[in-house]
């Protein structure tokens, strides 16, 4: 499973034995080959291809669609005010650091809601 999480573009929850087997032979069978593959079910999926392929450019571009941000003001009548982020893009860190991969979480929502997460976490050590 190693090789294919280096190799993987994007890699959400894997539910099942059998979503897994799925992608080890997905992954498998493109060695070597300039192909992808897309494997999901439920609410999660995977896109695994060769480097340079255009996963995420392709994966970029259909979240470009949609907004990152939705503010709510209203909800059955009543006053809210409520930010819902549908969607987040996190690059998955070079050396598999889930620190790194954390930090990269809180960047990203300080980015969108002008919050400091990142920051307050880095000054009281709140990451593994």
């Amino acid at each position: 499973m190693r090789g294919l999480q280096r190799h993987a573009a994007l890699l959400w929850a894997v539910h099942t034995a059998a979503e897994a087997a799925s992608l080890q032979q997905g992954y498998a069978a493109m060695q070597g080959k300039a192909v992808a593959a897309s494997i999901g079910g439920g609410n999660s999926f995977s896109v695994v291809g060769v480097s340079g392929l255009g996963k995420s450019t392709a994966l970029q571009r259909v979240l470009s669609l949609f907004p990152q941000i939705i503010h709510h003001e209203r909800y059955n009548g009543q006053m809210l005010c409520c930010q819902q982020i549908p969607y987040l893009v996190v690059q998955t860190p070079h050396d598999g650091s889930v620190k790194a991969m954390i930090l990269d979480i809180y960047l990203q929502l300080d980015t969108l809601l002008g919050t400091s997460y990142q920051h307050y976490a880095l000054a009281h050590k709140l990451t593994p």
